[in-house]
């Protein structure tokens, strides 16, 4: 009867002793793994990447971009990696003409145009959204030494067509108007967009016309893709939420490792029966509680009997490495080698660059053709045209650039290509070379130190080859002797 009477005793001891210790670590370690609240789930994200149309999955990217730090990083990476050095390439029909002053002067306006303050700045951000959303749309306003861009909103814009210089035309969505609610603001906007988007907008709006979507004038405009008109990076966004998943699985085990559970076992005497009654028990735990609610990861057990806890290390570690394999995993789909990141080194690495380079190259060359068609619209005439050009030159690969161009240079090809690879301008260079050449005549100033293949001295070789004889004196006896038996 005495021990029937413990056990419902301990029973109800036990409910008090799980409320205290409960109500003491209601905090734990303030981990909260779900923290990060997801406007998108899985399953969401996967059917949009599948099925969904163009404004959802230009929706999803830049919800990761501004979410992901992975996503970020392989999005401005291939954004940044060109120095977006570029040259302007004169054309004219005969090659005497480039040398005339009224030909010349059109060249070097040509060239102090593209000294315009901004200009790699606005091709970051143009290969950006390019990345990010799968093509960049954009309002020209030509000024007299340079020129902006209004970026226009890719959700009203859209491209099926290319002019013959092959331009891809940009067709705009007046309702994008409509949509601004405040009036005055409007109106503001309106003030921005060329004249015929004004006016077909006016007409839409009234009823005059049919469908709201305008072609904008392509010497106003300016519409970039990037290998389609998806963004380019959607495929690895499933991969990002598996390395989440994982990770929040081996953020708990960590957790769950540096947690200590402290435990305390019950005497009992010789025969069995309890030291302590469970009454007692209980207020032993709950001061016990008490002593320890300061430290969030130690928790107390209060037993009758031996409690074992296991922990798998092995599974811990294979947790971890599956987690960075996630990452890895993400690199490798976007492209990308994650040594760029931080991981440990690799040959492989500049193989990698190179690829990237060549993708990004795509992208400089519908640059290089809106700056040319620019250019031309500027500044040609029928004795002189433009082609412009980007360099594949990079951060990773700008030395080599140089090296190699140098090389060239000393072989009678372009001396401006390696001048523009070390990062000056056209424009810079030339004037540099002036100033040293025609203003301070450095090349008689600076003569290089003499040495035995530079000097110029009595024994340097004929015109008609061999060594200059000496006179007279100069000459050794063995050579004198031989002159003598000669004659």
């Amino acid at each position: 009867m005495e021990e029937k009477r413990n056990i419902q005793q301990f029973e109800l001891a036990n409910s008090s002793m799980v409320a205290a210790s409960s109500s003491a670590y209601q905090s734990d370690t303030g981990f909260n793994f779900g923290a990060r609240t997801q406007t998108y789930s899985q399953k969401d994200a996967q059917q949009i990447i599948a099925e969904g149309g163009l404004s959802e999955k230009i929706a999803l990217s830049n919800y990761f971009y501004n979410l992901d730090g992975v996503y970020k990083k392989i999005v401005l990476y291939y954004a940044t990696l060109l120095n977006y050095t570029g040259i302007v390439i004169p054309h004219t029909q005969k090659p005497d003409l480039l040398s005339k002053d009224f030909v010349l002067k059109k060249y070097n306006q040509a060239v102090k145009f593209m000294d315009m303050p901004g200009w790699k700045t606005f091709c970051i951000k143009c290969a950006e959204t390019a990345i990010l959303e799968g093509t960049y749309y954009g309002l020209i306003k030509n000024e007299k030494d340079s020129f902006t861009v209004l970026d226009l909103p890719s959700k009203y814009c859209r491209t099926r067509y290319k002019d013959k210089s092959g331009n891809n035309l940009i067709e705009f969505d007046v309702r994008f108007f409509t949509s601004i609610s405040d009036e005055q603001v409007r109106k503001n906007t309106l003030k921005s967009y060329p004249a015929r988007v004004r006016s077909w907008y006016t007409s839409y709006d009234n009823g005059g016309k049919d469908t709201p979507w305008v072609f904008v004038p392509v010497e106003e405009s300016i519409c970039i893709s990037m290998l389609g008109d998806t963004p380019l990076f959607l495929s690895i966004i499933n991969d990002i939420y598996e390395r989440d998943s994982r990770a929040q699985i081996e953020k708990a085990r960590d957790v769950e490792e540096i947690s200590k559970i402290v435990t305390v076992e019950m005497p009992h005497t010789q025969d069995g029966k309890l030291v302590f009654e469970p009454e007692e028990v209980a207020i032993m735990h709950k001061g016990l509680v008490q002593m320890l609610k300061g430290n969030a990861n130690t928790r107390v057990l209060t037993t009758y009997g031996k409690v074992d806890s296991v922990t798998s290390k092995g599974q811990l570690g294979a947790a971890r490495n599956t987690a960075e394999q996630m990452n890895k995993n993400i690199f490798n789909k976007a492209g990308v080698s994650g040594l760029l990141f931080g991981e440990a080194g690799s040959a492989s690495l500049m193989y990698s660059i190179e690829n990237d380079i060549s993708i990004m190259m795509s992208f400089a060359e519908q640059l290089n053709l809106f700056v040319t068609n620019l250019l031309n619209r500027k500044f040609s005439n029928s004795n002189i045209t433009f082609t412009y050009k980007i360099l594949p030159i990079t951060l990773y690969n700008q030395k080599d650039y140089i090296t190699s161009t140098l090389k060239m240079a000393n072989s009678g090809y372009s001396f401006l290509v390696p001048a523009l690879a070390v990062g000056l301008s056209q424009s810079e260079f030339i004037s540099l070379k002036t100033l040293e050449n025609e203003v301070y005549d450095l090349k008689s100033i600076m003569q290089p130190l003499s040495n035995s293949f530079s000097e110029s001295s009595d024994n340097a070789a004929t015109d008609e080859g061999g060594v200059k004889a000496k006179e007279g004196d100069q000459k050794a006896e063995t050579t004198v002797t031989k002159d003598e038996s000669l004659d």
